[in-house]
């Protein structure tokens, strides 16, 4: 696998308390061959909308996704992401739309995504072990 033509779109850069108006959190893209098949790393809340701002991107490209970590300034956007790009949606024109026994035309995506998520999330503490050393004032 060469990585000569390796390209790599942030999606967002921000970290915590959410997307704003000028930074979304953490997220990109991965096209590692330049054949236009991208990895996602993390798919924080707002990735979804993020596309239409990318150039040369599209979600139906994202093959694979690797969360990096548990925190939800990573994974919010994962559920809006997925709904996005693997239900199919229905297609309403000037026809199906006025006539309601007429067929409604469905176009799924064409291609799997296998989703790299941790089949049993584990939660983790931040807290120190109870054998750390404790910086707490004593009460003498």
């Amino acid at each position: 696998m060469g990585y000569n033509n390796m390209a790599i779109t942030f999606l967002g850069t921000s970290s915590g308390g959410g997307p704003t108006e000028h930074r979304n959190c953490s997220s990109l893209l991965v096209d590692c061959c330049g054949n236009g098949e991208l990895w996602m790393v993390d798919c924080a809340e707002g990735t979804t909308r993020q596309f239409m701002f990318a150039r040369d991107v599209r979600p139906m490209q994202v093959k694979k996704i690797f969360i990096t970590h548990m925190h939800v300034d990573h994974v919010m956007g994962i559920i809006g992401f997925l709904r996005n790009v693997l239900f199919p949606l229905p297609v309403l024109g000037s026809g199906p739309d006025r006539d309601p026994n007429a067929p409604v035309s469905h176009h799924p995506f064409a291609f799997d995504l296998p989703a790299y998520l941790p089949s049993s999330p584990k939660c983790t503490s931040t807290a120190p072990p109870a054998s750390a050393t404790s910086f707490a004032p004593s009460s003498t």
